[in-house]
């Protein structure tokens, strides 16, 4: 390992490795992080706090966080939400993990000069969908079928390098569904892949 070898000397004590380690180690943790969620939505002992969540505050507060990193990878992202968009009950922390994981996986499989969306619209039946949908390459029926698989990751000839173990979406799936909601992907038919989940409204 990196740790390793700084430690018997097979690699140069330089800030390029430095930070190599750190990368590593960082990537370790949120492994580790990610298996513990996964073990524990096993157990069905997923901590869900439920509340009132403001979806609508919860999404804007995510672009602000994100949206400078899209635009210098030349990506647009765009904001549909209907201003009588009603609250959630959910653990607001959980959804925002849900939001940022689906977010993560369009920004991999988006190119430079595409666009990303979220979306929500209100639901008969008490609910509310929410939809993120990329202008990438969209997903092969291979990829339909297994994509909250954990560790399964799309070709990667499609898609921008990352570090991430492929347990992302299989973690907004277990989120979701700890909240008694669905999600599934599909092609859009303007090409693209869309993810949509729902979430019980106030």
């Amino acid at each position: 390992t990196g740790l390793e070898g700084l430690r018997d000397g097979l690699l140069e004590p330089t800030p390029e490795n430095f930070a190599a380690l750190h990368n590593k180690i960082l990537l370790t943790s949120r492994l580790v992080g990610d298996l513990q969620q996964l073990a524990l939505a096993d157990a069905g002992q997923l901590s869900i706090k439920r509340g009132t969540c403001d979806l609508g505050g919860l999404v804007e507060q995510i672009r602000a966080t994100i949206e400078v990193e899209l635009e210098d990878m030349g990506i647009e992202l765009f904001i549909d939400l209907p201003k009588d968009l009603s609250p959630v009950e959910a653990d607001s922390q959980r959804v925002e993990q849900v939001l940022l994981n689906l977010l993560s996986n369009a920004e991999r499989y988006t190119p430079e000069g595409g666009s990303i969306r979220i979306s929500a619209r209100v639901l008969a039946g008490g609910k509310v969908r929410v939809s993120i949908c990329d202008s990438g390459p969209g997903l092969s029926d291979e990829d339909l079928a297994h994509i909250f698989d954990r560790f399964y990751r799309a070709d990667k000839s499609r898609t921008r390098e990352s570090g991430g173990a492929g347990l992302g979406l299989a973690i907004a799936k277990a989120l979701v569904e700890a909240h008694g909601g669905k999600i599934w992907a599909e092609n859009a038919p303007e090409g693209g892949a869309c993810f949509h989940f729902t979430l019980p409204s106030v």
